[in-house]
């Protein structure tokens, strides 16, 4: 079993240390992560319609508490920059954006193909026998995310979701499978 040890650095950033690799949590700005004998702790004031982020990431290496806030926060922007051109103002506004953001995290940027989710072996039942791997493309869920990414102007993922979907379909045309891998292949 690797050594394991926690420490807090410059910047409020706390580690947890497990052999080789590092676990940053990231607070909020205004915040401060706290390193007590086991695990982390921490508070900051957040307002209503303020937002806050808190970030956990995972590195194998020694990395400057400032760079990996840095990192974070950069990344955060970019994600607000791109949810901003969503083109939807109806209702729920704040949610379509949010599930904007799902559908393209969902989409595996080598090919095109959309995910059905980001996770896998999810069990049927605690203790079963029958374990689901969604890192497939089902066309019926494609058809919905297309329709979606159609309808609030995710146009380049769009594109992307439709090349990918209409490649793998003419693998097997005339018939149509009910899934396909992400990388195109048949399943």
């Amino acid at each position: 079993t690797p050594a394991r040890s926690h420490r807090c650095s410059a910047g409020g950033v706390g580690w947890l240390v497990a052999g080789d690799m590092r676990l940053a949590v990231v607070p909020p700005c205004a915040g401060r992560v706290e390193v007590p004998e086991r695990g982390f702790a921490g508070s900051f004031v957040c307002h209503a319609e303020e937002a806050a982020l808190i970030a956990v990431v995972c590195a194998e290496q020694d990395v400057p508490a400032g760079v990996v806030a840095g990192r974070v926060r950069e990344g955060a922007r970019v994600w607000r920059d791109w949810a901003q051109g969503i083109r939807y103002d109806g209702p729920w506004s704040k949610a379509v954006r949010r599930s904007g953001i799902v559908l393209k995290q969902l989409t595996y940027q080598p090919t095109g193909a959309l995910q059905a989710a980001a996770t896998t072996s999810l069990p049927e039942c605690l203790g079963g026998e029958l374990n689901y791997d969604y890192r497939f493309t089902w066309v019926r869920d494609t058809a919905f995310a297309i329709d979606a990414m159609a309808t609030i102007g995710m146009d380049a993922e769009l594109r992307a979701v439709m090349r990918c979907l209409l490649k793998e379909v003419r693998t097997t045309a005339p018939q149509i499978r009910v899934l396909y891998t992400i990388e195109g292949e048949q399943v």
